[in-house]
Parts: C-alpha cells; sequence; structure tokens
C-alpha cells in the first residue's frame, strides 16, 4: 500500500507533515507513505518549506501498487495575504515549523528533515553527521507518544551562532522507551523569512 500525502502551495502542516508522521509509524512490509506535490518544493501557510521526493504526476502512473489518497489541502491563496501571514505571532510561527520539523523525525525521515533545516543548521552539521546524530538520539526511544508546548522563547542573540531572529521551543515529550523528555527545537528566521529548525537537542 503506498498513501500519497497530496501537499499544495499554501498547505497546513497539520494536514500534510503531521499526517506523513503518523501514518509512518506503520511497519509493514507492503506499507509506504510520501508526501507528493506539484512542484519539487512548496511552501506552507506559515512558511514551512516542504521538499517532495514524488511529484503528483507519477502517483497514478505506471505501477502496479495501490495508492490510496490519505489527505489533499489545497491553497487558497486569494484568501492569504502576505500581510496576513506576516502578522502571526513569530512564537506560533516558529512552534510551527518546529512541529512540522520533528513530524519528519518522529517518521525517522532524517535526510528529510535535513533539506529541511536552516541553512545555518546545514552548513553547520553535514547530512551524514545529523544522520547518524538523529539515529543514536531518538532511534532507541522508540515511537512518540505525546508531546505539548512547554515555552516559546524569542532571542536575537544566541551564543555560538551569528545575531538574528530566533526562537527557543521547548516541549514536555514522552516516547515508547521514555516517559518523560524535553525536547528543545530552536527555529530560525532565514533570509527569506521563511523559519526552518537550526538546532535540537533531547534530554
Amino acid at each position: 500500500m503506498h498513501i500519497a500525502i497530496l501537499t499544495f502551495e499554501g498547505y497546513n502542516e497539520l494536514d500534510s507533515l503531521i499526517a506523513f508522521g503518523i501514518l509512518n509509524r506503520i511497519k509493514q512490509p507492503d506499507w509506504r507513505v510520501s508526501i507528493a506535490c506539484p512542484a519539487p518544493r512548496v511552501r506552507s501557510m506559515n512558511g514551512v518549506v516542504t521538499e517532495s521526493p514524488i511529484a503528483v504526476s507519477a502517483v497514478n502512473k505506471g505501477s502496479n501498487m495501490k495508492h490510496a489518497f490519505a489527505a489533499l489541502t489545497f491553497a487558497v491563496l486569494g484568501l492569504m495575504t502576505p500581510l496576513a501571514m506576516s502578522s502571526e505571532p513569530r512564537e506560533a510561527a516558529a512552534e510551527s515549523a518546529a512541529r512540522a520539523w520533528l513530524a519528519l523525525v518522529d517518521a525517522g525521515s532524517y535526510d528529510e528533515s535535513w533539506s529541511a533545516a536552516a541553512a545555518l543548521f546545514r552548513q553547520n552539521v553535514p547530512k551524514a553527521q545529523w544522520q547518524s546524530a538523529a539515529l543514536n538520539a531518538r532511534g532507541p526511544l522508540g515511537a512518540l507518544k505525546a508531546r505539548a508546548l512547554q515555552s516559546a522563547t524569542f532571542k536575537r542573540t544566541l551564543p555560538g551562532v551569528p545575531d538574528g531572529e530566533y526562537v527557543i521551543v521547548q516541549f514536555a515529550s514522552s516516547f515508547e522507551n521514555k516517559a518523560s523528555a524535553i525536547e528543545t527545537v530552536t527555529p530560525m528566521k532565514d533570509p527569506d523569512g521563511t523559519w526552518r529548525v537550526s538546532g535540537y537537542f533531547i534530554r
């Protein structure tokens, strides 16, 4: 079974990335979940950029594999002006970016989480290093059980990184093999105005 989550420009992260993370928890030999987009990259209503491993046009072409359309999210861009998007509180936008990125990590999609991270993150942490670190940190914990926001704090300066716009987001989380954990995710506002994750720590 191949579930294609159709995701379009202006999508809602709750409809696409979180659904992707939940569906990917099912471990069956014939089970596969993908995000399918009409373009190589699409941007959410909160500015989160997602890269598509498969195109929408490929979902129904030349395959004996069964496809299920799990989610279909449309952009009504006429109702979403740049002013409305920019008026969203930065802490809320950063939290949305953090949750969408964590959904990729929860699903074990470490390649995609690296690609979706901030440029600063990708410059400082090679993809292979991130894959290894993420697997070592998250793999033993098992599946996510719950995640609740504890705090979101805006900062313009942080140790060891250039000045900018950052939000330190902390979640109280529980996993299959760890009842209580604190996840610290630090989204930053990239030069293109998109909030992307620049750091992640779990204890």
